[in-house]
């Protein structure tokens, strides 16, 4: 069930319609993190007028799908989404009071969302609901025009949902992992986590292969490119990369540690974490530098507005 409410969620229905933005141009990069955060950061630098949502839930993850579409989850069930580049949003009653800790958007209406106890997919963008697994999942992907769909539970357990044949088939296992990615067209895919190794798949997610990293890592959060690169971020600044051919390179951009992380095929992306100042890079991940002014607090998750594969 849809609940056309404020953003502010059901303590605030009274005050009527969905909560709007003031002021400024859309697009650039959201960023979303606890307490209620949510930000918008433009493309030359500067930060939207925000939102004054009434509700410090703990916003968890954001899924944009084009321009003008984006999806948020978070704490308490909470699903978000805007049809207008977030001039408004409308929340969405998930039906259970659970914390969401990952949101994907795939082709025209469809979105999953996985956290505890839940593993779910909706194919009219929220309206309603089905559940894939009850399991604890803590990440879960899809290929923005495929029909396939990866999800990593707490134990490291990776399976891929088929969403034409409503088919569960575990893929893949890796103590530690924190995050699955797919590849914009989901022809790649990798999974990383705390730990010295990570997985990556060149068919689909069908198949992994192991890449020993030559040391331990705290990661948690990845990208993956069409072409096979693997960036990954984590504990104390670091920025993981796994060329196509395996190699292995890793930086500290930053004394904070990063949560989150987008790059398009361009070379421009973005990256976040517990100090809310984000970076930049323009150079396919070759350097960072800082982006924007601070958000105001930590950052769990950001997505670019009309990314790669729209």
């Amino acid at each position: 069930m849809m609940k056309r409410i404020a953003l502010c969620m059901i303590a605030l229905a009274a005050a009527g319609g969905c909560k709007k933005k003031t002021g400024g141009p859309t697009g650039g990069s959201w960023f979303v993190g606890p307490h209620g955060l949510m930000a918008n950061m433009h493309d030359d630098g500067t930060l939207g007028a925000g939102y004054a949502l009434g509700d410090d839930s703990n916003l968890q993850d954001i899924a944009c799908r084009g321009a003008d579409v984006a999806f948020v989850a978070g704490d308490h069930g909470a699903v978000l989404r805007t049809y207008d580049g977030g001039e408004s949003w409308e929340s969405i009653d998930l039906g259970a009071d659970v914390t969401l800790r990952s949101i994907a958007a795939q082709r025209e209406h469809t979105i999953y969302v996985a956290g505890d106890r839940t593993l779910a997919v909706s194919d009219d963008d929220g309206a309603s609901w089905r559940t894939i697994d009850r399991g604890d999942y803590v990440s879960v992907t899809a290929g923005h025009w495929s029909y396939r769909a990866l999800a990593l539970d707490s134990a490291g357990r990776v399976i891929s949902f088929d969403a034409v044949h409503g088919t569960l088939t575990p893929v893949a296992q890796l103590a530690g992992a924190r995050v699955v990615a797919f590849s914009g067209d989901g022809t790649r895919a990798a999974i990383l986590g705390a730990g010295t190794t990570a997985l990556v798949s060149s068919d689909a997610g069908a198949t992994f292969r192991s890449i020993e990293l030559g040391a331990r890592y705290d990661l948690n959060d990845a990208w993956v490119t069409a072409q096979g690169e693997v960036f990954a971020v984590g504990a104390d600044g670091t920025v993981l990369t796994i060329d196509a051919t395996g190699a292995i390179s890793a930086d500290h951009v930053s004394d904070t540690n990063l949560r989150t992380i987008r790059l398009e095929a361009d070379g421009v992306g973005v990256v976040a974490g517990d100090d809310g100042q984000a970076l930049r890079t323009v150079d396919h991940g070759l350097s960072w530098a800082p982006f924007g002014p601070n958000v105001g607090g930590a950052v769990s998750g950001v997505d670019t507005t009309n990314g790669d594969g729209w």
